[in-house]
């Protein structure tokens, strides 16, 4: 088996998940690797970058990237994904799609939860995804 491909992460770089993203298409020297969780995994997953997996993801600062995609950086992305499907619901025929109701739902909930600071942020999704993953052989936090 190959070592791991090193995608370096300067968290003082991320200002929200789409500079994330930015970063980790840099690191893989592709033009995009997603632009929201969604895409990003079917990059991840889908082996689209031109650097064959095994990843392993270096992360500058633990704490710095908590708190660049904590709750501030959430609740942005949840009313971002809201103004999406609202927009997809207005311009859809009287009846809706079932799949943009379940969304609508979805990042309501999760918005609601960012603005109490509760439950998972972006951050937590984010490492949730890369954990899943069998193309990332690791997370490193060089610094907490």
């Amino acid at each position: 088996m190959k070592p791991p491909t090193p995608v370096s992460i300067d968290a003082s770089r991320v200002f929200g998940l789409s500079s994330f993203l930015r970063l980790v298409a840099v690191a893989l020297d592709t033009p995009y690797f997603g632009w929201d969780l969604t895409s990003f995994a079917d990059c991840l997953y889908g082996g689209f970058a031109p650097t064959a997996p095994p990843y392993r993801f270096e992360v500058s600062s633990r704490s710095m990237l908590v708190s660049r995609l904590g709750y501030s950086a959430t609740k942005d992305y949840c009313a971002q994904k809201l103004i999406r499907v609202y927009r997809e619901i207005s311009l859809a025929e009287p009846r809706i799609d079932s799949f943009e109701m379940e969304n609508k739902e979805y990042f309501e909930a999760w918005f609601s939860r960012a603005v109490s600071e509760e439950g998972e942020t972006l951050f937590d999704e984010l490492v949730e995804l890369l954990d899943r993953s069998d193309r990332v052989a690791e997370i490193v936090f060089l610094r907490p």
